[in-house]
């Protein structure tokens, strides 16, 4: 019996589901413990948790989510892959420095606004990255994919 694709684009949305509540949680701690210790700014904060969670989240999205074996292909695969990964650091940049500025005083206000701009940026950009990855990024070339 033969699989549908659409079967197969839910279980990958399935897997990639999984895979970003990981890189989402090592992220999200590395933000909060970087901000609320008062280590780095909010938009330092950001960028170091972003790095924090883009590799575990690469990985998982190649090989995992998308099956990918053998050798990384640098032009089709990490150049755009890179590519919407800095935008969307910088919208979670942008939005933490914007919420840090516009957070009640106190420490834990501050990082909660922080915490919070953090998680929505990713939220709104995370069913638009799938596709773009479907599509531009682990899309074989000969490939069947419905998206």
């Amino acid at each position: 019996m033969s699989r549908l694709p659409g079967r197969d684009v839910v279980a990958r949305f399935a897997r990639y589901t999984a895979g970003s509540v990981v890189a989402l949680a090592v992220s999200e701690v590395t933000l909060v413990v970087c901000f609320a210790t008062g280590w780095t700014s909010a938009a330092t904060a950001s960028v170091v948790a972003f790095f924090a969670g883009a590799i575990p989240n690469y990985l998982l999205n190649r090989s995992w989510v998308w099956k990918r074996r053998g050798p990384v292909e640098v032009r089709r695969e990490v150049v755009p892959y890179v590519a919407i990964s800095l935008a969307t650091l910088g919208l979670a940049a942008l939005a933490t420095t914007l919420a840090a500025h516009l957070a009640p005083a106190g420490s834990a206000a501050s990082t909660a606004f922080v915490a919070l701009a953090y998680l929505a940026t990713y939220g709104i950009l995370f069913v638009a990255k799938f596709f773009a990855y479907q599509r531009f990024v682990f899309r074989r070339p000969a490939s069947t994919d419905v998206f």
